[in-house]
């Protein structure tokens, strides 16, 4: 679940300033190669430290906490950390002629900033990213967001490296330049600037999994009107459940609870099958709102199966992008447990609601 959103600077303002305020010990966990660092050490044969300026070149050894490139010569160096929080210098092969030692200050002199793409295919996540699970911390100057990522991880094109982008106010058309950190709690911090590769043509709409339909096309897109009717049902269902004197406080907190669970599952299937946002302005077709034809509850959820069922029905014949398929399918059966676990309450005894005045 995503956390509250939080108004910040651009999160390369400072960055480097930031970062060398944080302990060496943690510094260096967290930088990315191609970060340009100022390394002073204490030498085990001197009494004079010695300081140079090095570039990040690996973050993967086992052993050392990153690997050092200097600027002044060809000398690789290991900053390691073998058995407490005291840092050390010292050379990558036996063969060099550096004295390493304890390093006394590490400070950050630049961060690597790389391009996060979005196309017409979407946001396009960098190599270094595809795959991971973990906490996602994001800071932008739209905001900051956290969520957790869970398998099979960011794909390939996920627009949840862009949430603060997503929120209302901010305009997703304009997003070319923009600034943003991307932090995995189980990786390292990464910088990178949006270079927005959209046509932005006024017919599609922004940060889509695969291209948009068009305005002409949207009355018949297979899925748009599917789950908006299923959206539109579930908040009928729950405004019905919170009405019916039939339950008592505690069942309609957990139906209204389970409702509210089903409302975020169908805004993660519109998000990989090309529909715009519920109750969008820009989209609204007033004819999806009057009153669906149904009258009790345990017509009410199957009518939400069946659309549903058509959804993933029509996404399978659309498209032959397995990682979408899984996920679309994955969000579809947890709407179906979903509705299995709400007839248990809703439709006994009766499954009949009752009108109020």
């Amino acid at each position: 679940m995503t956390t509250p959103f939080t108004q910040s600077q651009s999160p390369l303002d400072g960055v480097e300033n930031s970062l060398s305020n944080l302990r060496d010990h943690e510094l260096l966990k967290t930088i990315p190669p191609e970060t340009v660092l100022t390394v002073s050490w204490q030498p085990t044969t001197s009494d004079t430290p010695v300081t140079t300026t090095a570039e990040v070149t690996d973050t993967d050894s086992p052993s050392p906490l990153v690997t050092l490139a200097p600027e002044s010569d060809d000398t690789v160096l290991h900053a390691t950390c073998p058995d407490d929080d005291s840092l050390y210098i010292k050379p990558a092969t036996k063969t060099q002629a550096i004295d390493g030692g304890e390093i006394r200050d590490v400070t950050v002199q630049s961060v690597p900033v790389k391009p996060l793409y979005i196309t017409e295919d979407g946001v396009n996540t960098p190599d270094p990213l595809v795959g991971k699970t973990g906490y996602l911390d994001i800071e932008s100057d739209a905001g900051n967001a956290h969520q957790k990522i869970t398998d099979p991880g960011l794909e390939e094109y996920d627009q949840r490296l862009l949430i603060p982008f997503l929120m209302p106010g901010t305009d997703s058309h304009e997003l070319d330049g923009r600034e943003l950190s991307v932090w995995l709690l189980s990786d390292r911090r990464r910088w990178y600037r949006i270079v927005d590769d959209r046509n932005h043509s006024l017919d599609s709409y922004p940060l889509v999994d695969r291209p948009a339909y068009s305005a002409a096309e949207l009355e018949e897109n297979p899925y748009y009107d599917r789950l908006e009717i299923s959206w539109e049902v579930v908040q009928q269902l729950k405004r019905r459940v919170q009405d019916d004197p039939q339950f008592d406080d505690e069942s309609e907190d957990r139906i209204v609870k389970r409702f509210m669970n089903m409302e975020s599952d169908l805004r993660g299937v519109q998000l990989r099958v090309d529909c715009p946002n519920p109750r969008s302005k820009q989209y609204v077709n007033p004819t999806l709102y009057r009153k669906p034809d149904w009258e009790t509850y345990d017509e009410a959820l199957s009518m939400i199966e069946t659309r549903l069922t058509a959804v993933a029905d029509a996404h399978r014949n659309a498209t032959t992008d397995t990682r979408q398929l899984t996920q679309v399918r994955r969000r579809i059966n947890d709407l179906e447990t979903a509705i299995e676990d709400l007839q248990e309450y809703i439709t006994a005894p009766t499954g009949k609601p009752t009108d109020t005045p």
